[in-house]
């Protein structure tokens, strides 16, 4: 038989911690759990303080309007906490602090929550999520800068765009200043587009003739007359109509001529003389500047020597001697029968027709003291000094030697004579004119006075400046057309390079940069 215990057995329970595992995976559960709600808790503060805000926006918006039609004086801030007493309006204590600008329709109110948001309040708009200057949240800045300012000269309505980042909503562009002549602004692109491939035809060179006509040198270094044409002097000959390499170009009473980029010369009209029959070592090349009298032709060669052909009635042809040699000459001009020059020391001499004592230099300009020489047609003789004033002699039948006061010892730049006339450009820019206005040669246009002038021609009855837009500007007779200048010769382009500024807004900001528009 088998004997069991009747007393029973009792288990004792055994007890023991986490283990490291376990205790890892809680933590890991506790920092997911964190991380969910920590964000969630932010936000919602975060959209607790944007809500708080808003409020505060919009009852502020609503008393301090009451408060300004009361007469009541607006706060310029509002702290955060404080009583706004706003008189007959009321009182508010807002949670965020507040600052105001602006008063009547302008008025506007803004804030930053906790959030670091900026939020504004305006009499039209309502609550917006910007301040009062535009500036959105979120939202890079509006930046605006152009890469290439440069036109190429000749190319066809040639753009320059510019580069813009940041902001929001639809954009607009304005500019500033006077755009160059021949330049258009898109103020929807902020887009400069540049001239018509036909459009690129400014002058670089103006003549003005004895009788009658002018020329220009255009863009494309071709030649263009107008005016008198009685003895062809405005008949461009095919080689130098545009394009070709004219540099400059001088009309006399009834002939014409122009020096190529080569540093030949080609003439044209009147030739009983020979005035126009060029020397073949002249006709390619040799040449530095020409000038022309009434029946003659001069040059100042490469070497700086004076050679003249056509007339010699008065010996107005026959170069002394002195003057044949290199760098004896700086300047030269022909006149009615008679030639001057400046030489190498500036001194003045003159040969030819001694009429009115116009060939009689004054004692202290014989040697130097000259910058450069005028001729004039009908028997005067102007110098601009090396001080920068000037001296003229010879005929003075209508004072046309009688240079002002103010421009006897300085203050002028260059000077030009006609018949009866005489007309000087100021160092300040502008033109000064005296002697006989029979014809209106006094008479300068204000258009001249406010322009960027580079020359200035004056011959006979009437007188032509060249801006540095390459426009044409001419006064005086015009019995033959002769200041009647083409329209595209007459407006010119640029001045470049030109400095304008452009300014882009959008719904966020306003921005602007100066470009420098120029040519190539």
């Amino acid at each position: 038989m088998t004997l069991r215990s009747t007393t029973p057995i009792i288990s004792r329970p055994t007890t023991h911690g986490f283990t490291l595992v376990e205790l890892l995976v809680v933590i890991v559960v506790i920092g997911i759990l964190a991380a969910i709600a920590i964000p969630v808790f932010l936000s919602q503060a975060d959209k607790a303080s944007d809500t708080a805000l808003k409020s505060d926006l919009a009852n502020a918006a609503k008393l301090l309007q009451v408060a300004e039609t009361n007469g009541e004086t607006l706060p310029a801030e509002v702290i955060a906490g404080e009583i706004v007493n706003l008189g007959t309006a009321g009182t508010f204590t807002p949670t965020q602090t507040l600052t105001v600008s602006g008063s009547g329709e302008t008025l506007c109110v803004e804030g930053v929550s906790d959030s670091g948001d900026t939020y504004s309040v305006d009499l039209t708009e309502g609550i917006r999520n910007y301040d009062c200057d535009g500036n959105a949240n979120g939202i890079e800045p509006l930046v605006l800068s152009y890469g290439d300012t440069v036109l190429t000269e000749g190319s066809a309505n040639e753009t320059l765009a510019p580069t813009v980042s940041g902001g929001l909503g639809e954009r607009s562009f304005s500019v500033t200043e006077a755009l160059p002549a021949g330049v258009t602004f898109d103020t929807a692109t902020g887009t400069f587009t540049g001239p018509a491939a036909d459009e690129w035809d400014y002058a670089s060179a103006v003549a003005v003739g004895g009788t009658g006509h002018t020329c220009a040198v255009n863009s494309s270094g071709g030649v263009d007359c107008w005016g008198r044409n009685s003895d062809g002097q405005s008949n461009v000959p095919a080689a130098l109509q545009a394009p070709s390499t004219a540099v400059d170009v001088v009309a006399g009473s009834l002939h014409t001529c122009a020096l190529t980029s080569t540093g030949g010369v080609q003439c044209w009209g009147n030739n009983d003389y020979g005035q126009t029959t060029v020397p073949a070592a002249y006709q390619s090349a040799g040449v530095a500047a020409v000038d022309l009298g009434r029946w003659h032709t001069c040059v100042r060669t490469t070497s700086g020597a004076a050679d003249c052909w056509g007339a010699n009635i008065y010996g107005e042809t026959t170069v002394p001697a002195a003057l044949q040699a290199a760098g004896s000459v700086i300047d030269i001009s022909a006149g009615d029968e008679y030639t001057c020059a400046v030489t190498g020391s500036g001194g003045v001499d003159c040969w030819g027709d001694t009429a009115w004592s116009k060939t009689s230099v004054p004692a202290e300009l014989q040697t130097s003291g000259a910058a450069a020489v005028s001729t004039g047609g009908h028997g005067h003789t102007c110098v601009l000094k090396t001080d920068n004033g000037i001296q003229c002699w010879g005929r003075n039948k209508y004072s046309e030697s009688a240079v002002p006061e103010e421009l006897q010892s300085g203050g002028a730049q260059a000077v030009s004579t006609g018949i009866y006339h005489t007309c000087a450009l100021t160092l300040a820019g502008e033109v000064s004119c005296w002697g006989d206005n029979s014809y209106g040669q006094l008479n300068i246009p204000e258009s001249v006075q406010q322009a960027n002038i580079q020359s200035l021609r004056s011959e006979a009855h009437h007188s032509c400046v060249l801006t540095t837009s390459g426009g044409i500007q001419c006064w005086g007779r015009n019995a033959n057309g002769q200041l009647n200048t083409p329209a595209t010769l007459a407006t010119g382009l640029g001045p470049f390079p030109a400095d304008v500024t452009v300014t882009v807004t959008d719904d966020t900001a306003t921005t602007t940069d100066t470009v420098t528009l120029s040519i190539s």
